[in-house]
């Protein structure tokens, strides 16, 4: 995708994965965010996010992120694959912080007027 959008990814960088989670939740009514994450059972939520594999930890170890977030409620897919839990990868062996639910609606705005 990085590729598709002329993006070269260089060590040190910070990777950041919109997936358009705080959109939802801001056009969401409040009914709507109640029924999807409040009273919902924690076990059957289902969220975007980076997939949970040996590939994708590769991926992460080759490209040398200095940390990496999303917009999501979860930096990995869920329910994610507990063979290959990527906060353990990311925190401890790549030494990589994760940042969760960040507005990037917001920070795409921005992004746009500066041509970013």
């Amino acid at each position: 995708m990085a590729e598709d959008q002329g993006v070269e990814l260089k060590p040190a960088d910070i990777l950041i994965v919109r997936s358009g989670f705080t959109k939802w939740c801001e056009a969401a009514s409040q009914e709507e965010r109640d029924s999807k994450i409040a009273n919902a059972d924690f076990w059957k939520l289902e969220w975007t996010g980076v997939e949970g594999s040996p590939k994708t930890v590769e991926w992460l170890w080759n490209h040398h992120f200095a940390a990496v977030a999303g917009d999501s409620i979860s930096w990995e897919q869920w329910p994610f694959n507990p063979d290959w839990e990527i906060h353990q990868y990311q925190l401890a062996m790549l030494g990589s912080p994760i940042g969760e639910i960040w507005d990037l609606e917001r920070l795409a705005v921005v992004c746009e007027e500066q041509r970013r």
